[in-house]
This record gives structure tokens, C-alpha cells and sequence, in this order.
């Protein structure tokens, strides 16, 4: 024992949210570097051959909560994630007690079945792709077990997204 008095409640949620924020700014600025990479000298929007995966909190699909990472093939670097949840204990805590002073916030992202979560987070990492990062995710390198294909398969026109799986 240090004899350390324990971290407040609210001391303890204000260095995690400082965490959080510092391992955000640090994931964003990976992701866009890698995406530099790709586009290297390149002002126009780049094609490029990406692989999809999910993964959840639970195994099944009970699961409430996943995460949708998409992966340069050329670089083998992340170029973007989504976080996917149905469940936030926060917004269930300010709906049961409605005098508190925390501010509302909407964290909750997904309504459906788990085994739409892969597809509903992949359609929205292709649809902000050519805004965020410059580039057009037009090779898909899947796993054959999702339906992402169908959902983006004219995301940035007719047949414009070629499936390719890998395992």
C-alpha cells in the first residue's frame, strides 16, 4: 500500500475523458497519415483497394456494441474505424434521472440486429471516404461472411465497387 486516497469519482471521469480525447487526435492523425500515403503527391481522389472486418463486444449476435475497421491493402495501414453501439448507460442514466446537470449526448449509432452492424459501419466509413481522407475504396477485400458487398456495391456509381475475397 502507497497510503493514496482513491480518485474521486469525478477526477477519475475527467482524466479518462482526457485520455480519451488525446487517443482520439492520435488515432485520427494515423489514419489521415496513412491515407497520405496512399495519395502521396496527389490532389485528386484516389481509387484504392481496402479490407473491411468487424468486430464485436460479445461473441454471437447478441452483441450491442462493434467496431468496423477498414484497412489498406497497399500500406496495410487502418484508414478508418467506426465505432458501433446500441447501448449507452449514460443516456440510460439521464432518462431515469432527468434533474441531473450532465449534459445530453447521443452515442447510441445503430438500431438493428448485430449482424448489420458490419454492414451499416462499412457503408458509413465508403460514404464519408472521398470527403474525410480523398480517396475512393473501389477494391473490396472480404471475408464472405458479411453482406457489405450488396450495400456498397453502387456507392460511388453504377457498379463501381469490385469484390475481391482473400480468405
Amino acid at each position: 500500500m502507497l497510503d493514496m486516497p482513491f480518485l474521486s469519482k469525478e477526477t477519475y471521469r475527467r482524466v479518462e475523458l482526457t485520455i480519451l480525447q488525446a487517443a482520439s487526435k492520435a488515432a485520427q492523425k494515423s489514419m489521415d497519415n496513412a491515407a497520405e500515403q496512399i495519395r502521396k503527391t496527389k490532389r485528386d481522389v484516389v481509387n484504392s483497394g481496402v479490407s473491411v472486418d468487424s468486430t464485436w463486444q460479445k461473441r454471437s449476435y447478441s452483441s450491442l456494441n462493434a467496431l468496423v475497421s477498414c484497412i489498406s491493402i497497399g500500406t496495410d495501414e487502418v484508414l478508418d474505424i467506426e465505432a458501433m453501439t446500441q447501448f449507452c448507460r449514460i443516456c440510460k442514466s439521464l432518462l431515469r434521472n432527468p434533474k441531473t446537470t450532465e449534459k445530453p449526448h447521443t452515442c447510441r449509432n445503430h438500431k438493428g440486429s448485430a449482424a448489420r452492424m458490419e454492414t451499416v459501419g462499412a457503408y458509413r466509413i465508403f460514404e464519408r471516404s472521398k470527403f474525410v481522407r480523398n480517396l475512393c475504396y473501389t477494391e473490396y477485400y472480404g471475408d464472405g461472411d458479411s453482406n457489405a458487398n450488396d450495400a456498397l456495391n453502387d456507392i460511388y456509381g453504377e457498379n463501381s465497387l469490385k469484390k475481391i475475397r482473400m480468405y
